[in-house]
């Protein structure tokens, strides 16, 4: 005969509230075997001593009987409220450069996010999304969105760093986008485009201690040198939302970087005791070349720190006391 094994499965309901009320007389009862009661407990243990005694009494067998309870539970059906939206103020949607006060309290922030909505009717050529930003002032806070021959930028920058981060999916013309650039002070800014992240850095200062005006569909980085207003002007149309609160972004991770010190020149000559003076690392990225470090001629790795996890390209070069070798091969990787 074959066997079968019937595996059930059952799920229970969790109730939002259960409502459980004594109707008999006794938490606990003595009772004889036709459940008469002899004696009532309010703990189990009483009742069994009670019914004990009879029996060592009188011989006879006795029963300990719980008390009775109605039990009522009740479940709610409806669904849970959604929570509160975030705290957010809107501009435009507008179709040129249009200028906004300082004194709004959405553009004071350390912590916030851009939501820029827009389509671009040729994505061709220099476009302003929004700015505030003027080239020259000392002050933090800086921030700017631009497209660039269909590449979404984001630039942000205090007095002594700057940092622009740029998506690596093409904006197309004729197609509406939602890009938002997050901004936690201390932790890091982000370019997402449709809900994608698609760069970041752990730079970010906020824009509590920007004073500027904020230009909308345009851009701002040389008004102040007198003869640049806002320029770049959006050829479409952009619409902005800033929001209090900022979307997570990717924990800073480290890259693991070797190389072999080289032994010879180009043309074959050996490399001398004493005339390697050591390494240039640099960091490549979309447009962009950045010196990492200047290294010893005894240091064969690095584990460059503090990225956002996304791929990052590296070269090295060797240098001497006279020159600067050419570029080693590119090394791609992804943060581990």
């Amino acid at each position: 005969m074959k066997r079968w094994l019937l595996l059930l499965l059952f799920s229970t309901a969790l109730a939002d509230e259960v409502t459980i009320t004594r109707v008999g007389q006794y938490d606990w009862r003595c009772a004889d075997v036709s459940g008469n009661t002899l004696s009532g407990h309010t703990r189990v243990d009483k009742a069994i001593q009670a019914c004990a005694n009879r029996s060592l009494a009188d011989g006879q067998e006795y029963r300990v009987i719980p008390g009775e309870y109605r039990v009522v539970a009740t479940i709610d059906d409806a669904p849970p409220p959604p929570p509160p939206p975030a705290d957010s103020v809107t501009f435009g949607p507008v179709t040129a450069i249009t200028e906004y006060p300082n004194t709004i309290s959405a553009l004071a922030q350390d912590n916030f996010r851009w939501q820029l909505t827009f389509t671009l009717n040729d994505a061709a050529g220099i476009q302003g999304l929004a700015s505030r930003d003027e080239s020259g002032t000392a002050e933090p806070g800086h921030l700017t969105v631009w497209v660039d021959n269909g590449q979404l930028i984001a630039r942000h920058q205090d007095t002594t760093q700057s940092v622009a981060i740029q998506a690596t999916t093409p904006i197309i013309a004729g197609v509406e986008y939602v890009a938002t650039v997050s901004v936690e002070a201390g932790v890091g800014i982000g370019l997402f485009l449709d809900g994608a992240l698609e760069a970041s850095d752990p730079f970010a200062v906020g824009t509590t201690g920007n004073s500027l005006p904020l230009i909308l569909g345009g851009r701002c980085t040389r008004c102040n040198d007198g003869t640049h207003g806002p320029e770049y002007p959006i050829n479409g149309s952009v619409a902005l939302e800033i929001f209090d609160d900022p979307l997570e972004l990717p924990a800073p991770v480290a890259i693991e970087l070797n190389w072999q010190a080289p032994t010879q020149y180009e043309d074959g000559e050996p490399i001398l005791a004493g005339e390697l003076a050591g390494f240039r690392l640099y960091q490549l990225s979309p447009g962009q070349r950045q010196l990492l470090i200047t290294l010893d001629a005894d240091e064969t790795g690095y584990e460059v720190t503090g990225i956002p996890s996304v791929e990052h390209c590296f070269v090295a070069t060797a240098r001497t006391s006279q020159a600067e070798s050419a570029d080693s091969n590119t090394v791609c990787k992804e943060p581990t």
